[in-house]
């Protein structure tokens, strides 16, 4: 749970102001605001007219780098005397490469993509999916 409170532990700030959370996947929700509004992030469980819930993305597992597409594992961008503490990595690497990712998707659905099939990415550090 340390990583869940990050910000408390290392940061002291309060519970109710927190920016994020580390959970160990990224979630394609409203109200995130590091993902880009050029993502759809679904507000109904039943989507809507273009985006059915069969291919709505929710939750992705970790698949993160820094720098972009180069390092996987050792990940942190909390001050330098927390570094060593919280630190982030791909979920899945095979030889140090992501290999894929699980994808969780609005009808509750499950779906392994290889690495490959990966095409979705956003910010520094980079976040693919």
């Amino acid at each position: 749970m340390i990583v869940w409170f990050f910000q408390r532990i290392y940061l002291g700030i309060p519970d109710n102001q927190t920016t994020f959370r580390i959970t160990g996947y990224f979630w394609l929700l409203p109200g995130i605001p590091q993902i880009p509004n050029t993502i759809y992030q679904p507000t109904k469980l039943g989507g809507d007219a273009g985006h059915p819930p069969s291919t709505v993305q929710i939750v992705n597992d970790i698949t993160i780098s820094s720098p972009a597409r180069q390092v996987y594992t050792g990940i942190s961008r909390a001050p330098r005397r927390m570094r060593q503490k919280v630190q982030q990595r791909t979920s899945h690497l095979k030889n140090n490469r992501p290999a894929g990712n699980n994808t969780l998707f609005l009808d509750s659905h499950v779906e392994w993509r290889a690495y490959r099939f990966m095409t979705n990415s956003f910010g520094n550090p980079l976040f693919e999916f």
